[in-house]
């Protein structure tokens, strides 16, 4: 990706967040078609800088189906794209750009079953789904009543939760359990992996970057099992901040911190898929 369009990306995502627009405050799944913004094509969630780009121009345009695809995919599942629509940029690796375009904005017979209805129809949370994500990764997860007890021990690798009661009595509920565990799993891949926040910024500045990578891991993780981010989040609007004024800094920044996040998930996930193989 040239610099240029790394300082475009860093641009829309620095206008997204002084808009308080990050990935991770939309409260998804209220329908099947609402949700992260995801490739109609693949069916996979756009990722890294892709979401929050998209994520933008759905709540600049009032866009609520998650679907996205190219002109050329909409219209080989025969529907089409009005000329006076227009797409948005997401962008991979080292190919500059792609054109995307909500399936709002297409039209023809069928269309419906991408949108989001008016109904009371809703998706439930897969739960069993993510117990079976975190299990897998054989991580010492160790759950004890407190205030505020949830974090990652490096030097002994285990993680420290609350209480599954106490989330389910909490504002964020079930999902804001499962959302704190795979966080911490996220901060589990660190030294699996082999990542550093940045080592060259001071120890705060690390810090704020390691959270920013733990919540979009998450995030990712999220909507990968189907459970709707809660809606009570705490704590990291604190670090927006110190994240802006490192993608000031260095438009590259974001790239490689939502890299890392995506290569979380993966090592995640791969510990179930593994465990598929051999079951």
């Amino acid at each position: 990706m040239s610099t240029e369009i790394r300082k475009q990306v860093t641009n829309e995502i620095l206008e997204a967040l002084t808009d308080g627009l990050v990935p991770w405050q939309k409260p998804w799944l209220r329908h099947e078609n609402d949700g992260p913004p995801t490739n109609v094509l693949t069916n996979l969630s756009f990722r890294a800088s892709n979401l929050i780009l998209l994520q933008k121009v759905a709540h600049r345009q009032g866009f609520r189906s998650k679907w996205w695809g190219t002109q050329r995919v909409w219209n080989a599942f025969g529907f089409q794209v009005e000329p006076h629509q227009a797409g948005s940029q997401v962008f991979y690796g080292k190919v500059q750009n792609q054109t995307v375009f909500n399936a709002e904005q297409a039209e023809g017979p069928g269309i419906e079953r991408y949108l989001v209805r008016e109904a009371t129809e809703t998706c439930h949370p897969a739960f069993e789904a993510a117990d079976k994500i975190i299990a897998a990764t054989k991580a010492d997860i160790r759950h004890i009543h407190g205030d505020e007890a949830n974090y990652y021990r490096p030097p002994e690798d285990y993680i420290v939760v609350q209480l599954k009661s106490q989330f389910l009595n909490g504002p964020g509920g079930l999902c804001g359990y499962y959302g704190t565990v795979l966080h911490e799993l996220t901060h589990w891949t660190d030294h699996r992996l082999g990542w550093l926040a940045e080592p060259h910024l001071t120890n705060k500045e690390r810090y704020a970057l390691a959270e920013i990578r733990a919540q979009f891991g998450s995030a990712y993780l999220i909507a990968e099992v189907g459970i709707p981010f809660p809606d009570a989040i705490t704590n990291h609007a604190n670090y927006i901040g110190m994240w802006m004024k490192a993608m000031n800094a260095d438009p590259t920044v974001i790239m490689r911190v939502a890299s890392a996040a995506s290569e979380a998930v993966d090592f995640i996930l791969s510990c179930s898929r593994q465990q598929k193989q051999t079951a």
